[in-house]
């Protein structure tokens, strides 16, 4: 089961994020992991977590503007459904992959065809891979993975 969720972050908020509860509710997760094995899961399952509250906040957005409905849905400006299928696949590959597939999932969302569209996710609130860049790091670096 996850450990992160809204109770360490407030919208897209960075200065709310509570960060260093996050790191000590996940460090006691993995203390209690028998092997390195399941402490790799624990992170992995984490980072994909994080990244669905993004995919969750998008999805949202669609939900309520027509315009961004038209640029997702039917334009493909931003490739959820594809995002949200790399992360069921990840869910079975390394950190490394899923970390390497985050950030340019960060990259599409911040460089694409969309430029304006963190603003977007801005005006409703909802979070962005900027936003969370403090929880990936947090996950990350408990498992060793440098920047």
């Amino acid at each position: 089961m996850a450990i992160f969720s809204t109770r360490f972050y407030n919208g897209r908020d960075e200065a709310a994020c509570d960060i260093e509860g996050y790191k000590h509710a996940l460090e006691l997760a993995l203390q209690a992991c028998p092997s390195d094995a399941d402490k790799e899961h624990v992170l992995r399952e984490e980072a994909i977590e994080v990244t669905r509250h993004i995919i969750d906040g998008i999805r949202d957005i669609i939900k309520r503007d027509r315009n961004v409905r038209d640029l997702v849905l039917n334009k493909g400006v931003i490739p959820l459904a594809t995002w949200t299928d790399y992360l069921n696949q990840l869910s079975h590959q390394s950190l490394i992959r899923l970390k390497e597939k985050i950030d340019e999932m960060q990259r599409e969302l911040e460089q694409g065809q969309i430029g304006g569209f963190p603003g977007t996710m801005f005006l409703y609130n909802k979070p962005t891979f900027v936003t969370f860049a403090a929880f990936y790091s947090t996950i990350f670096a408990l498992a060793g993975i440098k920047k």
